[in-house]
């Protein structure tokens, strides 16, 4: 998935907090264009807003997804998932 030879690494890019639309730092469209450049699926989520919390559950299936794929493709080779948070 990255273009410096990680390929086992399975990235997601999620944003969260994602109601607070007066605080936001970056576009959707700006996270979507970082998210398809380097080939990651975007999430947005929110824990106050009813119809962005089911992301949550959405993120995890697709990282389990994600590291089964890599994991199958990769058999020998083990596969890890970095978490990151950005926060101000």
């Amino acid at each position: 998935m990255c273009h410096d030879g990680l390929s086992r690494i399975t990235y997601l890019l999620t944003g969260n907090k994602c109601d607070l639309t007066e605080l936001l730092q970056v576009t959707t469209n700006e996270a979507q264009c970082f998210a398809d450049r380097y080939q990651m699926p975007l999430f947005e989520t929110s824990a106050k807003d009813d119809d962005k919390t089911d992301h949550v559950e959405s993120i995890f299936i697709t990282l389990a997804h994600k590291l089964k794929v890599s994991s199958d493709a990769h058999s020998s080779i083990s596969s890890h998932a970095i978490i990151v948070t950005m926060r101000d």
